[in-house]
């Protein structure tokens, strides 16, 4: 998609859903979960049910699919130590290539232009004749100044080159920790990684942090107790990427203004209003930070009883999800004439979004199986029952006092507060 840091991926088994959308019903450890805050190294085994008989065994929730998620656990009674650590770059899959001649991009424009309308683009013609004064004396500056004062653009600049890194360097780093004492085994592991965005000014960057500690006991010979504790963390530092509000993001005033011709600055160092609404938005439009934390818990219990013949599982997984999101826009400023630095009419403000949303889920279920000569029978019956609860609040102030600090109080316009509430639960009874 974007190619942000913190994004994750999406699934789809069928093809085409509906026309509301739909994905797979993703289970890890026998629960629902995010797939995108697992830690990969953490996944022993990965299942894909796509056909209509995982919507018989899992319900309506199935309707596209299941991807069943298995974490590891101990397997062996000495303890066992893994460390692995990763390091790397990614790069843009593609970038634009740029006619790196400004007068021959400039006349070529013109003459389509002139092709298509009959006369002239606005302004290339001055900045043909510029061009090509440059060309002949390269001391002249990249803007020249009309006689009314107005700026004339003669640079020679790659602008996707000075907005996009070639590379973006991330690190994976990863211990475990898994064994067992008599009759407990326990699994635990510990991830950090950090990925650094591609923006060449002001990036972004994401660090996430995992924690998971699994144990089982065999507490009697028909009955065994198992906990699957995870956490995860992660911190999203990014630029505001909104030159208007509702309206414009960088990007496309990347494509408006990337033309060769443009100048980013002004001999005085400041920003012109091309550099300013794509350069400049990331260096000085202020930074948003979010961080999301998740924790997810899941206390079961598994018996057997008459040779393994019957058997009776429960389990509760409580779910937990939070993220706060800090938003500040900071006035940006640009100088139109020689000498002349006015304010943009970009956003100006500073906000706050929490939300959080908590999933509960039990399930108990039954087997019994016995094979009677060439014959195998086998029933189960089970009772599901989950608790969804949705809640956010968020609060926005205009008028920033400082670009370097983040609070309401120190913004002057008027304070607009929301909120948004929502659950949904579910109890069912299955059998076959």
């Amino acid at each position: 998609n974007d190619g942000e840091p913190h994004r994750g991926g999406t699934y789809n088994l069928w093809g085409f859903t509906s026309i509301n959308g739909g994905g797979p019903l993703i289970l890890m450890d026998g629960t629902p979960g995010d797939i995108n805050l697992i830690n990969p190294e953490d996944v022993e085994t990965v299942t894909v049910l796509k056909d209509a008989a995982s919507a018989a065994i899992y319900g309506a929730r199935a309707s596209f699919g299941v991807i069943l998620v298995t974490t590891k656990r101990s397997h062996s009674d000495r303890p066992t130590i893994r460390y692995t650590s990763n390091f790397g770059w990614g790069r843009p899959t593609r970038r634009p290539e740029i006619v790196e001649d400004p007068l021959y991009a400039a006349t070529f424009i013109n003459d389509a232009y002139r092709g298509f309308s009959g006369g002239n683009a606005p302004g290339l013609p001055a900045i043909i004749d510029y061009l090509e004064q440059r060309k002949q004396d390269p001391s002249l500056p990249e803007l020249g100044i009309d006689p009314s004062g107005n700026f004339i653009n003669g640079a020679s600049i790659d602008w996707y080159d000075e907005f996009y890194n070639e590379r973006a360097p991330y690190s994976k780093n990863y211990l475990s920790i898994s064994g067992s004492e008599g009759r407990t085994g326990y699994f635990l592991s510990a991830g950090y990684q950090t990925q650094d965005g591609l923006f060449k000014v002001a990036t972004d960057d994401y660090k996430r942090t995992t924690l998971r500690l699994k144990q089982d006991n065999q507490t009697t010979d028909w009955l065994n107790i198992y906990n699957n504790a995870e956490f995860a963390k992660g911190v999203y530092d990014r630029p505001n990427k909104l030159v208007s509000e509702g309206g414009y993001s960088v990007y496309r005033y990347l494509s408006l203004y990337a033309n060769p011709w443009n100048a980013i600055r002004t001999t005085n160092g400041n920003y012109t209003l091309a550099g300013m609404s794509t350069l400049g938005q990331l260096e000085k439009g202020g930074r948003s930070v979010l961080d999301d934390n998740m924790l997810k818990n899941t206390l079961g219990f598994r018996t057997a009883f008459f040779d393994n013949t019957f058997r009776i599982n429960g389990d509760y997984t409580y779910f937990v999800r939070q993220n706060r999101d800090e938003v500040q826009y900071n006035r940006l400023e640009y100088e139109n004439r020689n000498n002349n630095v006015v304010e943009w009419t970009n956003p100006d403000y500073y906000a706050s979004y929490f939300g959080e949303d908590a999933h509960q889920i039990i399930n108990l279920y039954t087997e019994y199986e016995r094979s009677v000569k060439d014959h195998h029978f086998k029933a189960l019956a089970g009772f599901n029952q989950e608790l969804y609860t949705s809640s956010s609040f968020s609060a926005r102030r205009d008028g920033n006092l400082t670009p370097e600090l983040q609070a309401l109080n120190l913004t002057t316009g008027e304070t607009v507060i929301a909120d948004n509430k929502y659950e949904w639960a579910l109890r069912g009874f299955f059998g076959r």
